[in-house]
């Protein structure tokens, strides 16, 4: 299945694109393990990576693959994982509420007005058919999102709740991304939540068409994030800096567009044609960096709400975006060479 292939593409083509050229280049970069996930939304490290800036600044990346964003916080909390790259989710919250060092830093992809890169995703044939005309259809339904606490179930909630129903009217299905996308094919689900690129490859296949984007639920949404653990927090700060300096360095470039040099990037370490790269739509990210307070906090309400966290804390003490300015510091100053 071509889903199944497109993961071990992405890991594979990482590794390869990370390969030292000698030996000697081999024991001067220090290795940092990052969370993947095989999003478009990875793009500006993929840039980082192909545009040497991480070596530049003495870096090697090595991914280490999660279904979730949630799945990666006991490994970022452990230490056995440097950067956390994913949504934002209420493990992270509850390791944050027993004293664990977790940070945002960074933004990693929002949704926001006219935006296109997520959607609830709805089997065309239930389209087609009439059986689904609104979300109030959704009723009894079987809904597949890729993790409890997280971004997809916080916006279906909140879809469910604009047209009257609760998580308790529908079917709810936990699966990695692609499984869902192959679920819609099979019709083994009836709706789902994707992201790009998946969101473009099952509407050219005829699966399912996008029947509310995120953008048409919430005004925005911080979606994905930079998540840093007690590696960077309390072992090796002037780590964490140069390995965000390198990422902003590729978020910059990123912020460029599809140009014929950022497709070609990601079409190399995701295993993506270009075509699909180019008419997929691709995730926003603030150009400073900076992940978005305001949605954040509201996220943790709706965790709060549901009984997925027992605390709220303030977005001063989960927010760090110090890294970025030291960051920005580090590049103006031209950085190591």
């Amino acid at each position: 299945m071509r889903f199944a292939r497109f993961i071990v593409i992405l890991v594979l083509a990482g590794m390869v694109a990370l390969a030292p050229t000698t030996a000697g280049q081999a024991q001067a970069l220090t290795t940092v393990r990052v969370a993947l996930l095989p999003l478009q939304s990875w793009a500006p490290i993929f840039i980082a990576i192909e545009e040497g800036h991480f070596a530049r600044y003495g870096l090697r990346v090595e991914f280490v693959t999660f279904a979730t964003g949630g799945e990666a916080i006991p490994t970022l909390v452990d230490g056995k994982l440097d950067v956390g790259a994913g949504n934002l989710s209420a493990a992270f919250f509850n390791a944050l509420a027993a004293g664990v060092p977790v940070r945002v830093t960074a933004d990693k992809g929002r949704s926001g007005v006219g935006d296109r890169t997520n959607a609830i995703m709805v089997r065309r044939d239930l389209i087609d058919s009439g059986q689904i005309k609104s979300v109030a259809d959704f009723r009894g339904r079987r809904v597949a999102i890729d993790g409890v606490g997280g971004s997809q179930q916080y916006v279906l909630t909140v879809a469910l709740r604009q047209a009257g129903l609760k998580s308790a009217d529908i079917n709810l299905q936990r699966m990695p991304q692609p499984a869902i996308a192959a679920g819609l094919e099979s019709r083994a689900i009836d709706i789902g939540v994707l992201a790009e690129p998946r969101v473009t490859f099952v509407v050219e296949r005829g699966v399912a068409v996008p029947f509310r984007y995120y953008s048409d639920i919430l005004p925005i949404l911080q979606i994905g994030v930079i998540q840093y653990g007690t590696n960077f927090l309390q072992k090796n700060r002037a780590l964490g800096v140069r390995w965000m300096a390198a990422y902003l360095l590729g978020l910059r470039q990123y912020q460029q567009g599809k140009t014929a040099r950022n497709v070609q990037i990601i079409a190399k370490q995701t295993g993506l044609d270009e075509r699909t790269l180019r008419q997929s739509f691709w995730f926003p990210i603030a150009a400073d960096g900076r992940a978005d307070a305001l949605s954040l906090m509201r996220m943790q309400d709706w965790m709060y709400e549901e009984g997925l966290i027992n605390v709220r804390v303030p977005a001063q003490q989960f927010i760090d975006h110090s890294f970025l300015q030291e960051a920005e510091g580090l590049i103006a100053g031209g950085g190591p060479r």
